[in-house]
């Protein structure tokens, strides 16, 4: 998500800049390389895969999920394109309160929730 996007989580710190470590993993750094160079372009949709690095906060990524759709809809300008997600599958982390379906069930049932 962009700068502008995310001002509303005030947990989630933005670098000024790149961070030497785990530089993928820091709030913007993929959006502004992967993503932002693509808003000039015409498109049809989106799809998102979840990912598993934010896999033990889904009450906050029950927040930042529809802030993303509705962020990235705003910047194309194109209207309520539809935006579709690959949910993680269930995966066994090996910790008691991250087992196979504990978590994957959380982003099932938010999905199930109708909040985006």
């Amino acid at each position: 998500m962009d700068k502008e996007a995310l001002s509303d989580f005030n947990e989630i710190p933005i670098p000024d800049e790149v961070p030497e470590q785990r530089p993928n993993h820091a709030a913007t750094i993929l959006y502004n390389g992967m993503i932002h160079p693509f808003i000039d372009f015409h498109i049809k949709g989106a799809i998102w895969y979840q990912g598993e690095s934010n896999r033990m906060k889904t009450a906050q990524y029950k927040a930042l999920f529809p802030a993303l759709i509705e962020s990235w809809r705003g910047l194309w300008n194109q209207g309520s394109f539809p935006f579709y997600f690959v949910q993680i599958s269930p995966f066994a982390y090996g910790s008691p309160d991250d087992t196979k379906h504990a978590t994957c069930g959380k982003y099932r049932d938010g999905r199930n929730s109708g909040y985006w």
